[in-house]
């Protein structure tokens, strides 16, 4: 203990020393109480003592020791065996004489169960029109150039300004309908090639067509043509569809109401947004009723019709239908010649309400819109001798598609 005490300084071995003197010692540090521990006792191993005294058990003999092994069989056997298990070979069957084509039952036509195919419509060849460098050129050669400098400002209401100035200028200087081409491509340009997304730019869109189409008195196909991809996809946008239709309806008084009926089956037929079909067939069936049946094209309008009639939303189907009935109005039942692609059930909602509906009469219908510029003088050229004014129950059914009847045509029906 002196040896761990050693060189503490005098006043902590003060303190050690009284501590010391008050610390009692436990009972098991008293000499007297102290015992040595008991010695171990040592292990006596009798494992090996024990298992000599106990018997291995003893195992039985093979079996067959000293028997002889049974002769093998010969393969002659085996194949008698085998024969005599296995059962007898049936009988081949007979065959049935093949079936005449004269006696087979002949059984009623019924809807194919494929569905309606989208239209293809062949664009009309409208030529190339100027590019939209040159549109840009003579835009900028034959309006204001503050009202030019307008649509490259980055905020969306000066470009706005921009659309009424134009449309202030195209009032006043009446421009050829080259110009007018131009100011479209030109639009298109400034607005990312339709791809705008700005609201307030996409309703000035909107705007300065019609406003060429209410102030113009002739335009060409192409001034139109050029933001069809761009009416079509925004006809179901609720903020846009009931001014883009009226659009429309007002450019079908300039380029001829078929030409806008196709342009909007092109782009509609393969649409995703249901609103976009929807409003697609309700813009169609304006045209039928304000123009009359050869307003529209009748294989494309009859197509498309089916096709929406097939889709998953109800609010299509609903549309769809108006288009039917608005094209049996006019054509009646030979509409339904051409609806064999179409599902049992589907066919029978529109022969319901095909049911409902009357026709007209012939001479019964009239427009309630009127062809001007080119637009009529191409419908003038198409039907010489005939007023535009016409309607008509049947209207023009020459569009409409035809169908070999020939094999149909039997002896009792000709009797």
């Amino acid at each position: 203990m002196d040896k761990y005490l050693k060189g503490v300084n005098p006043q902590k071995m003060a303190k050690i020393e009284e501590a010391a003197k008050e610390i009692k010692p436990s009972k098991y540090d008293r000499p007297e109480n102290w015992k040595p521990p008991a010695p171990k006792k040592p292990k006596v191993e009798k494992a090996d003592e024990d298992m000599d005294m106990i018997e291995k058990p003893k195992k039985a003999p093979p079996k067959g020791l000293g028997q002889k092994p049974p002769p093998k069989k010969k393969p002659a056997d085996e194949d008698a065996e085998m024969a005599d298990e296995m059962p007898p070979p049936k009988a081949p069957a007979a065959k049935k004489p093949p079936v005449l084509s004269s006696d087979r039952p002949k059984t009623a036509a019924v809807s194919s169960t494929k569905g309606p195919v989208a239209p293809v419509i062949q664009d009309e060849d409208l030529g190339h029109g100027c590019s939209k460098e040159e549109a840009i050129e003579r835009v900028t050669e034959n309006f204001s150039a503050g009202t030019i400098a307008k649509f490259e400002d980055a905020k969306w209401n000066i470009k706005c300004e921009g659309f009424t100035e134009l449309q202030d200028e195209i009032k006043e200087k009446e421009p050829s309908p080259e110009i007018l081409e131009a100011v479209a491509k030109f639009v298109k340009a400034k607005m990312k090639d339709w791809k705008e997304s700005n609201i307030n730019l996409q309703k000035a869109i909107v705007a300065i067509f019609n406003f060429i189409a209410t102030n113009c008195e002739r335009i060409n196909k192409r001034t139109i043509s050029c933001g069809m991809s761009f009416f079509v996809d925004k006809i179901g946008d609720v903020k846009l569809s009931n001014s883009i239709k009226e659009m429309l309806m007002n450019m079908s008084e300039l380029v001829t109401p078929k030409f806008i009926a196709l342009q909007t089956i092109k782009y509609a037929a393969t649409a995703k947004a249901p609103n976009n079909i929807k409003d697609s067939c309700e813009l169609l069936s304006s045209i039928s009723d304000e123009f009359g049946i050869s307003g529209i094209p009748l294989k494309e309008s009859i197509d498309f019709a089916k096709v929406a009639a097939a889709h998953a939303t109800p609010n299509v189907r609903q549309a769809a239908m108006k288009l039917f009935c608005e094209i049996y109005k006019h054509a009646g039942d030979v509409i339904r010649n051409f609806m064999a692609d179409i599902k049992e059930s589907t066919l029978k909602m529109i022969d319901a309400e095909l049911n409902k509906i009357e026709q007209y009469k012939k001479g019964e219908h009239q427009r309630k819109r009127t062809v001007r510029g080119e637009a009529a003088e191409e419908e003038q050229a198409a039907a010489p001798g005939k007023k535009g004014k016409g309607g008509g129950g049947g209207g023009d059914l020459f569009d409409l598609p035809r169908e070999d009847i020939s094999k149909k045509l039997t002896s009792k029906l000709m009797e």
